[in-house]
């Protein structure tokens, strides 16, 4: 870079449809880092904005007269190497340059950074766990499978020990905000120099021994990466739900790639689409299966009507909680509230309608149809032949007021869109957003898991077995940990998903999981991108002008390729349109 004065600089703004790099001048009075990924404020047709200073990929303005000046310094943004991690991120997603590197920079501006402490030698865990990390190698991702109850805390103090050998910082990243806080305080009681990235960015920035921060995190700011572990890898808040729908996991493994440090992925439902299919790695067949909850599974099948949804098996296991846990949440009930998986049962057997090729529930219309694969049948119970069925739809609501009224108990719903739950609670009833309001109880009961195994979509099964690990963990698994018990039912008792519970082996639903994803041609076996919005007929005309196979939905386009590579350079190759668009990657639900 030339000197203050007579420098030009590339800026790419924050006005995220002006993807272009601009060149701007730099004041001979000017305050402030100019180094790559520095914030500045510049002027912009007539206003101010924010923008990055990004690498001069020789695409500078060389006529200086003609260049405007950077208005004022923003202060630090994230170093040169996460800038180059936000511009592949942008073309892997099919996002702005500019959304990642917001993704990377703090909240408010920063000027100074702090000293870096040096992380005092502790000594790592003579466990599996504890030396894994030192074992694994540099620049090549691994997938840890270890029970949703069993601690990984030995691994996190193992690779703590060892790169506090190296030079760099240790980042780790979970899927929550409470997550992160209760583990950067437990790290620092075992005398460990952590922060949390969410109120310590410059910490972060200024190369801290460990940092600890949720999905974006994996563009925390560190300037020398020395590893990265991931708990929980499964946990769909990982990956961006708006788009770009960015995976942190991909973007971490990417990460690692490029640094070469060791990277480790924990998962108590390591499914097809973390880390692109890599094959886990089991800790220990008898330590896993303690992490999972033995299951109290109830078969509803043939069970009187009269009886509504509270059986007797759950108010047992709920009195039975009540009397073990005096104080706070004894348990909680899990059921679909908006109802989307509305299950047809046979009138005379009492047995779910489902799809003869896949497996899912089936609606009814003129003919049972499966949503999932949209193979269409008669209306014919495949057990008994009948042609009468019955629709079975449970509420969160009406379920608390039953359930508070038969244990005389407080017992609340609660839901996503609950923001304050009453705190003399004894009970809580609602959608998996309650298995996230407490971490730990004496009973999960799931009033109705068919709703979950059966959806209209190819991960339900994962899905359901991930809310099931969830629960095993809130209720310390069936090991030396365990405070409760998991209650099923259901009407599926055999159903491969409660199989592998029963067994503590998730294997059994993974491997059906990704033989079905390979036979459907689904991500990570096929790269895929959802297209939605006024732009989306002029965009998938420009795709398939390039060749690229476009299948057009009710709601939504859907292009397809076979890798990520080509579906990636598609988009960067035909740009964006004018009408706004929305580009979801590997979309979730697939």
């Amino acid at each position: 870079m030339d000197q203050k004065g007579d420098a030009v600089v590339s800026v790419v703004t924050s006005v995220a449809p002006l993807a272009k790099a601009l060149s701007y001048r730099v004041p001979a009075d000017f305050v402030g880092p100019t180094d790559v990924g520095a914030r500045v404020s510049i002027p912009l047709h007539g206003r101010t904005v924010t923008g990055w200073i990004v690498p001069d990929h020789g695409a500078l303005e060389r006529d200086r007269a003609s260049l405007k000046f950077i208005t004022r310094s923003q202060g630090y943004g994230p170093p040169p190497s996460v800038v180059e991690l936000c511009r592949w991120a942008s073309w892997r997603w099919a996002g702005s340059l500019a959304h990642f590197l917001a993704a990377a920079s703090p909240s408010t501006i920063v000027r100074e950074l702090p000293t870096a402490p040096a992380q005092p030698a502790i000594e790592g865990p003579d466990s599996e766990l504890g030396t894994l990390f030192s074992l694994t190698d540099p620049g090549i991702p691994v997938l840890v499978e270890l029970g949703p109850a069993h601690d990984p805390f030995d691994l996190i103090l193992g690779a703590v020990a060892s790169c506090a050998q190296t030079e760099g910082s240790l980042l780790i990243v979970v899927p929550s905000k409470a997550y992160a806080k209760r583990l950067t305080g437990r790290l620092a009681r075992r005398r460990v120099r952590c922060v949390d990235l969410s109120d310590a960015w410059d910490a972060a920035r200024a190369g801290w021994p460990v940092v600890v921060g949720t999905r974006n995190a994996a563009f925390a700011p560190v300037p020398m990466l020395a590893g990265v572990i991931v708990l929980d890898a499964e946990d769909p808040a990982l990956v961006s739900s708006a788009a770009p729908t960015f995976s942190a996991v991909d973007v971490l493994a990417e990460r690692t790639a490029r640094s070469m440090v060791p990277m480790l992925a924990v998962s108590a439902v390591p499914h097809a689409q973390v880390l692109g299919g890599a094959p886990p790695l089991v800790i220990g067949s008898p330590q896993e299966r303690e992490g999972w909850a033995a299951p109290i599974v109830v078969n509803r099948k043939g069970d009187d009507p009269r009886l509504g949804w509270i059986s007797q098996e759950l108010v047992a296991a709920a009195r039975e909680a009540l009397e073990a846990q005096d104080t706070g949440v004894a348990g909680c009930c899990v059921i679909n509230r908006k109802g989307r998986a509305k299950l047809l049962v046979c009138k005379r057997c009492d047995s779910v309608a489902r799809c003869g090729s896949c497996d899912a529930a089936v609606s009814l219309g003129e003919e049972l149809r499966c949503p999932r694969c949209a193979t269409t049948r008669p209306s014919i119970c495949l057990g008994c032949g009948s042609m009468s069925f019955k629709q079975l739809r449970p509420g969160t609501q009406r379920l608390a007021e039953e359930l508070g009224a038969l244990l005389g108990v407080v017992c609340v719903e609660v839901t996503a869109d609950s923001k304050e739950v009453d705190a003399n609670a004894r009970f809580y009833v609602g959608t998996e957003a309650v298995l996230y309001r407490i971490r730990e109880t004496s009973l999960v009961a799931f009033v109705d898991i068919d709703h979950h195994l059966l959806a209209a979509r190819a991960g339900a099964e994962i899905d359901a077995l991930r809310l099931l690990a969830r629960a095993s963990r809130l209720v310390g698994g069936r090991g030396p940990r365990r405070r409760g018990q998991v209650l099923i039912q259901t009407r599926l008792e055999q159903h491969r998903v409660l199989d592998a519970v029963r067994h503590g082996d998730p294997s059994l639903v993974l491997v059906a999981d990704r033989e079905l994803r390979e036979q459907l041609g689904l991500p990570p076996f096929r790269a895929m991108a959802a297209i939605s919005g006024a732009g989306e007929a002029e965009l998938t005309e420009s795709l398939e002008s390039h060749g690229a196979t476009v299948i057009a939905l009710e709601s939504h386009s859907v292009v397809v390729a076979e890798n990520h590579q080509i579906l990636c350079d598609l988009f960067e190759t035909v740009g964006r349109p004018k009408s706004r668009v929305r580009i979801a990657i590997d979309p979730e639900g697939l």
